[in-house]
């Protein structure tokens, strides 16, 4: 596991952290303020990365690029939109925010009711 920590000069006092955990394949860095948590963006690939941003730009700009709901209040720390995120089950009720976010929620749907065996292929 490798730490940096590294403390970058802007209108708030922030910093940046970077983990690598060689558990399998995941790696995590994160742009902590110490007065908010601003954007959220997942990534996935043969790595997962994970970053939250903090911006001095006027609060309805940020707001418009967050793909996450405002009405849920479980925190867990790898989420995306309203659907994805390692055990989050999402947000009843509200429409996914982008196409992979609707994939989540599709998924979500699924495991939710195994019982009509979406989780197997349609045969042709």
């Amino acid at each position: 596991m490798a730490l940096d920590v590294i403390r970058q000069p802007t209108y708030n006092t922030t910093f940046l952290v970077f983990l690598s955990l060689f558990m399998g394949f995941f790696s995590v860095g994160l742009v902590i303020d110490q007065s908010e948590l601003v954007s959220l963006s997942l990534s996935l690939s043969l790595s997962l990365s994970l970053s939250l941003a903090h911006t001095t730009h006027a609060h309805n700009e940020v707001c418009s690029t967050v793909c996450e709901s405002r009405f849920c209040s479980f925190p867990p720390l790898l989420r995306y939109g309203k659907y994805c995120g390692v055990q989050y089950s999402g947000c009843p009720g509200e429409e996914p925010c982008d196409e992979l976010d609707a994939c989540c929620k599709i998924h979500d749907d699924c495991i939710g009711n195994l019982r009509n065996r979406c989780d197997q292929m349609e045969q042709i």
